[in-house]
């Protein structure tokens, strides 16, 4: 049986993508591989500019979530990600840790940068945050989820 020159570029032109197809698949299985773990982002620990959450949670409210969550990642150089994970927040009503106004009084822990991990994560577990609290001690000390919530639970 003798193909025919249709028949032969047919066949070479499946072969060809037949290659393409497999190299493609090798390709994106390496990059997949190489790729770190990502690290969920926390930017629901960080106390903002008390101005800033009024002004996303007024554009919210207009429903205008894409210029809050522009608002907010130019404000804090968050990420997108975790700008809409902030504006989500706001529109589903969750309280976000703000900044004390200047002359206010005392810093709170939860808002110090120099509050301890324990200060912070009993502050976050006493307002009710304790998936917050979780995902702080895992983040800041690499324990598993587990060994975190079991770290919160045991707050005095």
């Amino acid at each position: 049986m003798s193909l025919g020159t249709s028949e032969f570029i047919v066949l070479a032109v499946v072969v060809v993508v037949a290659v393409l197809v497999a190299a493609s698949a090798v390709t994106a299985r390496r990059r997949g591989a190489a790729r770190p773990p990502v690290r969920p982002a926390a930017p629901l620990l960080q106390p903002l500019p008390r101005d800033l959450v009024e002004r996303a949670t007024a554009l919210i409210r207009q429903n205008k979530q894409i210029p809050a969550i522009k608002l907010i990642r130019e404000e804090t150089g968050y990420d997108l990600r975790s700008a809409k994970e902030v504006s989500d927040a706001l529109a589903q009503g969750r309280t976000i840790p703000t900044l004390p106004e200047p002359g206010a009084g005392p810093v709170p822990a939860s808002a110090s940068v120099g509050g301890s991990l324990a200060e912070r994560a009993r502050d976050l577990r006493d307002q009710d945050r304790v998936a917050d609290a979780v995902r702080l001690v895992a983040g800041e000390t690499g324990m598993s989820e587990a060994e975190a919530t079991r770290f919160v639970t045991g707050l005095d």
